[in-house]
């Protein structure tokens, strides 16, 4: 492979901690194999990049020889080559990649509370379905909530409620204390309903007016900048700091309920690193509404636009 391939695959596994090489991107996986990988890492975590290997053929047959893997999808965590598809399903099964990845594990059962008609519900499920299995509770990075109909493994929690066997794995029982289920009966509606203490705050608005206004009353927040130094050199906002000049150190130094406000060109890509950081546990998340563009527009036209 020629230089700038390798140099462009190193930049990415370099850059993210978690890198996967695949076809489509973690929205849109464009092969199944593909998919079956998206799907474990959304079960586990929420800080990973994708490489659409479709949009380079270069790095589309370089990865192949990088790696000394034939196949696609590959993943990389911490730069370290981990696999492609059955691997990583073989380690998330095993509990192998929850370890590797280093996610919390709980020590002790969740209390969990069944109302009465999901546990009716559940019961008719096992009836209709001849389900000898208990019922699996999974809770995903993005607190998504999945029931089903699984065989338990030796780190499964095991509860009992009512005659219904309920298992729930280590990593999923970390966010599940305090857990309550429902059931709603609303004809073609009708369904689960899950409310989870744990899952965290929202990511808020902030308009540029409401920026400005906590600047100058110094109100206490940090504003992060989540553009490339090309686009910060062509115009930023000078209380800002870049993203990409935290350190690992600097993150842990952070209060996990301070203000922290992220802003990019327009708000997209800002808006998705606050999701990031609203699920690593930070609470009092904003996406600056417009962005940098924004600003410069409707506060301080000194900044320019591009």
């Amino acid at each position: 492979m020629n230089i700038d391939t390798k140099n462009k695959i190193e930049s990415f596994i370099q850059q993210n901690s978690i890198a996967l090489f695949m076809k489509g991107n973690k929205y849109q996986p464009e092969c199944g194999f593909s998919a079956k990988v998206i799907d474990v890492l959304n079960q586990i975590t929420s800080d990973y990049e994708t490489f659409n290997i479709l949009t380079d053929p270069n790095v589309r047959e370089g990865i192949k020889e990088y790696s000394s893997w034939p196949t696609i999808p590959q993943l990389y965590i911490n730069q370290e080559f981990i696999g492609g598809c059955d691997i990583v399903l073989d380690l998330y099964k095993s509990g192998e990649l929850q370890k590797i990845l280093g996610l919390k594990k709980a020590l002790q059962e969740p209390k969990i509370q069944v109302s009465q008609e999901a546990l009716t519900a559940f019961k008719n499920a096992q009836a209709q379905s001849n389900a000898s299995d208990p019922v699996r509770i999974k809770i995903t990075a993005g607190f998504d909530h999945e029931l089903e109909f699984d065989e338990k493994n030796s780190e499964d929690f095991v509860i009992e409620i009512d005659g219904i066997e309920i298992i729930i794995d280590p990593y999923s029982a970390s966010k599940a204390d305090g857990l309550s289920i429902g059931f709603i009966e609303d004809g073609l509606e009708s369904g689960f309903d899950f409310h989870n203490p744990n899952v965290p705050n929202l990511v808020k608005d902030l308009e540029v007016q409401e920026l400005n206004s906590w600047q100058e009353n110094n109100k206490p927040f940090l504003l992060i900048d989540v553009r490339p130094k090309s686009e910060w050199d062509k115009a930023h906002i000078n209380f800002a700091k870049r993203l990409e000049e935290f350190s690992k150190s600097d993150l842990e130094k952070l209060s996990r309920d301070q203000a922290i406000i992220f802003h990019c060109h327009h708000g997209g890509r800002s808006q998705r690193m606050a999701e990031k950081w609203r699920l690593n546990g930070f609470t009092n998340v904003y996406n600056l509404i417009g962005g940098i563009d924004a600003w410069a527009k409707k506060i301080d036209k000194n900044v320019g636009s591009y």
